[in-house]
């Protein structure tokens, strides 16, 4: 017999005996009726009342608050220390016997993540300070009348086969620690290498030169006038164009200078160490990553180039402009921190 078929009356009856008291087997007895289907009319009467089943008392963890700070101390104080170091520290010193899945699910508890190291350039506090200086009077530029008057150039080494990383302990938002940058040192082992010149203005990519290995001051001229020309007649008819390049021993020497103010080139004063800054770098990133899924396709110097002009081609006057609009966030993020390192 359903408890949807029961009258009410019989409802009523099994209701009043589980008022009074009465247990659910004595009232199906009594009834002669399925001690589901009492259970069934009281359980929808009395929801708040449905039995739960209970678990026994579960065995307490090893791990207490204090071991969990110990542990936070010994990934802080080195966070390039691998897990297997960190395991056999903790064990020494706290005595605990655990796996290292699960002394890691403790590391992720306490919010470290094991990530690839972030390869950035050391910044002294006189970097910090030039940097501060330099976006102090840029700070309140505006992308359509200062940022987008601006032909971002810099040179890139493009090399195929270098995958080497170093993982550090991580925290989410603070990826920009000195204690969590690599260095820039390269492998030397690249099977391709290629050293490239390229700019970009508001409008989209400008040239792309293919240059040698070792860049002079006059070979740095002629890169100029061969590929900087185009884009100012192009993008800045009336002119009005600024020449943004960095403080490289080619771009600084007294010849280049005596060249830009000879033709009447306007340029931008750069911080030293501040690819961060400039947003031609995103560029190279990119074009590094998508030569890297391509890496067994290229047998050659040749195709090496072939592909970086291609992936050069292919970036859109869209994406371009986005990397314009990121400059004064790009302004405000470093004097956050102080000079130091962005995110970008």
């Amino acid at each position: 017999m359903g408890a949807k078929r029961l009258s009410q009356d019989s409802q009523n009856a099994i209701l009043t005996m589980y008022r009074n008291g009465t247990t659910v087997v004595d009232i199906a007895k009594q009834l002669s009726m399925p001690q589901s289907t009492i259970s069934t009319v009281i359980r929808r009467s009395y929801p708040s009342n449905r039995k739960t089943a209970t678990r026994g008392k579960a065995r307490p963890e090893k791990v207490n608050e204090r071991h969990l700070r110990r542990l936070g101390r010994l990934i802080s104080g080195n966070r390039r220390t691998p897990l297997k170091t960190i395991y056999a520290q903790f064990r020494q010193e706290t005595g605990l016997s655990l796996c290292k899945r699960t002394l890691d699910r403790y590391c992720r508890k306490l919010g470290f993540t094991r990530a690839p190291c972030s390869k950035k350039q050391f910044l002294n506090e006189k970097h910090r300070i030039a940097r501060l200086r330099w976006c102090k009077p840029r700070r309140h530029w505006s992308v359509e009348n200062q940022w987008s008057r601006i032909i971002f150039s810099d040179e890139s080494m493009i090399r195929i086969g270098d995958n080497y990383r170093v993982y550090v302990w991580k925290k989410d938002g603070e990826g920009y620690r000195p204690d969590l940058y690599g260095d820039t040192k390269t492998s030397p082992n690249s099977r391709f290498q290629v050293m490239v010149w390229g700019c970009i203005s508001y409008n989209g990519v400008g040239t792309l030169e293919i240059l040698d290995a070792n860049i002079t001051a006059r070979s740095y001229i002629g890169c100029l006038e061969k590929n900087l020309w185009p884009v100012l007649a192009k993008e800045f008819p009336q002119g009005g164009a600024i020449f943004q390049d960095d403080g490289a021993p080619s771009h600084t020497a007294g010849i280049v200078k005596s060249w830009k103010l000879e033709n009447n080139i306007n340029t931008l004063p750069w911080p030293a160490y501040s690819p961060d800054l400039n947003i031609i770098e995103n560029i190279w990133f990119i074009i590094k990553m998508r030569l890297q899924k391509e890496v067994l396709e290229i047998t050659s110097r040749d195709g090496l180039v072939i592909k970086i002009k291609q992936i050069w081609a292919s970036l859109t006057p869209a994406y371009i402009k986005s990397l314009y609009q990121s400059l004064p966030k790009r302004i405000r993020q470093c004097q956050v921190l102080k000079g130091h390192r962005t995110k970008y």
